[in-house]
C-alpha cells in the first residue's frame, strides 16, 4: 500500500523533483530501482531533465551525477536540436560533458549532422580527443549535403580545429563561392570566424574574390576582416578598374579606409591626381569626412599628400579647431607644421581661452608646448650653425655655454618625443623626471671628456619659463604669450 501510495505521487512532476531531494544521496540506488519506469520516462526529456537538476541544492553533486547515470541513455535517445543540448550542457557536470558526446555519437550519430548540434558538440569535445577524429571523419560528407548558407558554414568551421578547418575547406572549396553570393554575404560568413579559420578560407577562395567586387563599397566589405596582406593581394587584381569605382568621395572613403596609408599615392597616380585629390577634396569639410574613419597613420599620409593644399583647404580659425579637435595629436602637429603660422597661432590661442572640454583642452596645450619646444630647438640649431667654433673648443668658457645648449636641445627633443607619445603633461614635466633626462644627456654627451667642464651645464631661461608654465598648468593656460612668441619665430 505504501509503494503504490509513493508511485502515485510520482506520477507528477514536481513530486518526482520534492522526492529526489528529500532522498538522501546514499539512498538514491534503491529510489531509481524502484521508481525505474517514472524516471526513464519523465527525465528522458532533455527539459524535465534540465529542470530536475536545477532544482537540486547547491551541495548535492553527488545526487545530480547519480540522477545523470541513471537516465542519460535514455536521454540521448530524446535529444532532437541544440535547444535540447543547451538545456543539458547548462546542468551537466563538467565532467560528464565530453562521455555525453560520445554517448550521442553512439546512440544518435545522425545528430552530429545537424549543423547546430554538430557546433555545440565539437566545441565541447577536445581537439586531442581520440574519438573526435573518428567523429570528424564519418560526418564530414553529411555536413558538406547540409550546407546551404554562408552562416551554415560558418558554423562548422567555428566548431573546428585548424587541421580539420583546413580539411574541410578543401572538401568544400568547389562549393563555397555559391553561397557567397556578394561582398556583403562574405563579410557576413567571415565575422564569425575566428582569426584562424579566416586565414584557411581566405586560401581556398582568393582567386574568387575579385569577382564580388563591383564597387568600392564591395572592396571595403571584402577587406574589412582580412588582414594588410590579404588586402594588398586583392587591391592588385582590382587596381586596373578604380577609375571605375572611384567616383566620388565616399567612393575614395571606402578605398582608403581599406587599404594600408603606403598605397595611397599610387591610388592617385591611377585616379591622375598625384598630389593633391583636388578630384574629390575640395574644401575643409571634404577632408574632415575623407580622415574621420581613417586611423592615425592613413590619416597622416593624406596630410602628406595633401600638405601643398592645407593653407586653401583650411582657410579660418574655426576650421583649424574644428578640424583639430577630431585629430590625434600626433596629426594635429603635422597640419599645424603645414599651414601658415599666423593663422596657426591665433587657432591656438583662441582655443586655449575657449576650450571645448578638458581633454580637447590638455591636448591644444601640449600642442603649444610642442612647438614651444620646436621654435627652441631650431634656435639652438641655428646658433650652432653660426657658431660650430664654439662647440669644438672645450677649453673656452664659450663652448661650456654652448655645450649647455646642447644640452637642453636635446632635453627639447626627448621632451617632444615623449609628449607626441602619448605621455601625460604632468608625468613629462614633474621636477624629477627633467632633471633625470637632462642628468642622463649631459653624462651620456660628455662621458669621455676630460677637462674643467665638470659641473652641470647651465639651464636655459627660456626652457626653465616653459617648464614652470607647464607645471603651473591647472585646466587650461593662465597666458600664452610665451607660446605664441617662439611660434612667429622671434628670440
Amino acid at each position: 500500500m505504501t509503494g503504490h501510495s509513493t508511485d502515485q505521487k510520482l506520477d507528477t512532476f514536481d513530486d518526482l523533483i520534492q522526492s529526489l531531494k528529500a532522498t538522501p544521496a546514499s539512498s538514491l540506488n534503491d529510489f531509481f530501482t524502484r521508481h525505474q519506469d517514472c524516471l526513464t520516462r519523465v527525465l528522458s526529456d532533455p527539459s524535465h531533465f534540465s529542470h530536475t537538476l536545477q532544482a537540486m541544492p547547491n551541495n548535492s553533486i553527488e545526487k545530480c551525477n547519480a540522477i545523470y547515470e541513471a537516465v542519460k541513455n535514455y536521454l540521448s535517445l530524446n535529444v532532437q536540436d541544440e535547444n535540447d543540448l543547451n538545456l543539458i550542457f547548462i546542468v551537466l557536470p563538467r565532467k560528464n560533458k565530453i562521455p555525453f558526446c560520445l554517448l550521442l555519437y553512439k546512440n544518435r550519430p545522425e545528430i552530429f549532422s545537424n549543423i547546430t548540434c554538430f557546433k555545440t558538440l565539437f566545441k565541447t569535445l577536445p581537439h586531442d580527443n581520440q574519438d573526435r577524429k573518428k567523429i570528424y571523419d564519418s560526418t564530414k560528407n553529411r555536413l558538406v549535403s547540409a550546407i546551404f548558407s554562408a552562416e551554415d558554414l560558418g558554423n562548422i568551421l567555428c566548431a573546428l580545429s585548424p587541421e580539420e578547418c583546413t580539411d574541410f575547406c578543401n572538401i568544400f572549396k568547389e562549393k563555397l563561392m555559391d553561397i557567397i553570393f556578394n561582398a556583403s554575404f562574405f563579410a557576413n560568413f567571415f565575422r564569425i570566424l575566428s582569426d584562424e579559420q579566416r586565414a584557411l578560407a581566405y586560401e581556398a577562395i582568393k582567386d574568387s574574390l575579385p569577382d564580388l567586387i563591383e564597387t568600392a563599397e564591395d572592396f571595403y566589405h571584402v577587406s574589412y576582416f582580412l588582414s594588410t596582406e590579404q588586402r594588398l593581394y586583392i587591391y592588385e587584381s582590382i587596381k586596373k578598374d578604380l577609375n571605375e569605382i572611384i567616383i566620388n568621395k565616399k567612393h575614395l572613403i571606402n578605398i582608403f579606409t581599406a587599404l594600408p596609408p603606403e598605397k595611397y599615392q599610387e591610388v592617385c597616380n591611377i585616379l591622375n591626381t598625384p598630389t593633391n585629390l583636388e578630384k574629390f577634396i575640395k574644401n575643409e569639410k571634404d577632408l574632415n569626412d575623407l580622415i574621420v574613419p581613417l586611423l592615425p597613420e592613413q590619416c597622416a599620409t593624406v596630410f602628406y599628400l595633401l600638405k601643398d593644399r592645407l593653407g586653401e583647404l583650411i582657410k579660418t580659425e574655426e576650421e583649424i579647431v574644428g578640424l583639430l579637435t577630431e585629430l590625434p595629436l600626433k596629426i594635429c602637429i603635422i597640419v599645424l607644421e603645414k599651414i601658415e603660422n599666423n593663422l596657426k597661432n591665433i587657432a591656438l590661442k583662441k582655443f586655449s581661452n575657449n576650450p571645448i572640454n578638458k581633454e580637447n583642452d590638455d591636448k591644444f596645450y601640449k600642442l603649444f608646448v610642442i612647438f614651444s619646444l620646436k621654435a627652441y630647438c631650431d634656435r639652438i640649431k641655428k646658433t650652432k650653425q653660426t657658431t660650430s667654433g664654439e662647440y669644438i673648443d672645450f677649453r673656452l668658457f664659450a663652448a661650456s655655454r654652448s655645450r649647455s645648449r646642447d644640452i637642453n636641445h636635446d632635453l627639447a627633443e626627448k621632451l617632444i618625443a615623449s609628449l607626441e607619445s602619448g605621455e601625460k603633461l604632468e608625468t613629462v614635466f614633474s621636477e624629477k623626471s627633467i632633471h633625470e633626462k637632462r642628468d642622463a644627456i649631459r653624462k651620456e654627451k660628455f662621458k669621455n671628456h676630460q677637462g674643467p667642464f665638470e659641473r652641470k651645464a647651465v639651464w636655459s631661461a627660456e626652457l626653465n619659463k616653459i617648464f614652470q608654465t607647464t607645471r603651473a598648468y591647472s585646466g587650461k593656460p593662465a597666458s600664452t604669450d610665451w607660446i605664441a612668441s617662439p611660434l612667429r619665430g622671434s628670440q
